[in-house]
């Protein structure tokens, strides 16, 4: 539509044209663009029109009418990513573990831990909730569609192997991995002991690496495999897609960099965060994973972008 003209008829049909000049079957926006519950919370003080269409709803019936697909990408990163828990850069979600904590026991920046029970929860609520108010189509129109979401920022993926070392998860990690007889021997395990933490990461960086890496990847694998069971129970016909880590300025691109600047597979710097497909289920339980290229100046970004070996 015209600069600031804001009429989100005009606008989901011109996209629809575009998306028919372009060849395209369906497109991704993000969930932000549903803006009528902020007109409604202004309560009529301001311009803004609180009865309006919701641009995201408007967009979404158009385009199901058409026989487009619409993708809605969840936002996981910021500290207030997650409804319901207390804020990652918060002393409570640091205390209760909600968290990536170090081997100094502090929060390795604020983003919370998908292996936490509570974030996990969290996590499959924010997919539902995005699903009850966005139907892959209408009866008689729409091709599908569903939720998107990019693996590396916030809770996507872990931090480096360096981090989710609280009480909960060690232990988790241990009585998985581990034996009776040999869990005895396991240093750290106890949550009273004062210098836990950096023991942790002494054994972790040792002989328990790749147990532990192993581990990591087969729990974000369920994780992602729950996430799908709870979107296709709260819209059967919708579908879970996940899109690859790419060089961002978070965890995912510093061990991308860091991997190639030893010259290893770049399938290692996923792994590190938790990301193994070979872990991954297959079939109806596992969501679709695509290829997240993105623009960039640097070289290694165009090697993600077509490595064999991811």
């Amino acid at each position: 539509g015209h600069p600031g003209s804001n009429d989100p008829l005009r606008t989901s049909q011109n996209l629809v044209k575009y998306l028919g000049c372009c060849g395209a079957s369906a497109v991704v926006v993000p969930e932000d663009l549903a803006d009528r519950p902020a007109r409604r919370s202004l309560e009529g003080q301001a311009d803004e029109d609180s009865t309006g269409p919701d641009r995201l709803e408007m967009v979404r019936r158009i385009m199901a009418r058409q026989g487009y697909a619409l993708w809605l990408e969840l936002g996981f990163d910021g500290p207030l990513s997650l409804p319901g828990l207390p804020g990652a850069d918060s002393d409570e979600a640091l205390r209760r573990g909600l968290v990536r904590i170090d081997s100094q026991g502090r929060a390795d920046g604020p983003a919370y831990n998908p292996l936490n029970p509570e974030v996990r929860d969290a996590m499959k609520r924010r997919v539902t909730k995005a699903l009850a108010g966005l139907q892959a189509g209408e009866p008689g129109g729409g091709a599908g569609g569903g939720l998107l979401i990019r693996l590396g920022p916030g809770p996507t993926l872990l931090g480096t192997p360096a981090t989710g070392l609280d009480d909960a998860t060690y232990q988790k990690f241990i009585h998985d991995t581990f034996g009776p007889e040999t869990t005895r021997g396991i240093p750290g395990a106890q949550s009273n002991e004062p210098d836990r933490f950096a023991v942790r990461s002494r054994f972790l960086a040792g002989e328990g690496r790749m147990p532990w890496l192993t581990w990591r990847s087969k729990e974000i694998a369920t994780l992602y495999a729950e996430l799908n069971t709870a979107a296709r129970t709260a819209a059967p016909a919708a579908l879970l897609a996940v899109v690859t880590p790419s060089l961002d300025g978070g965890p995912a691109g510093s061990e991308a960099r860091r991997v190639d600047r030893a010259a290893l597979p770049p399938s290692q710097s996923w792994r590190s965060l938790g990301l193994d497909l070979q872990a991954w289920p297959s079939g109806p339980g596992s969501p679709l994973v695509l290829r997240g290229p993105a623009l960039s100046s640097e070289v290694l970004s165009h090697d993600l972008a077509t490595s064999p070996d991811l």
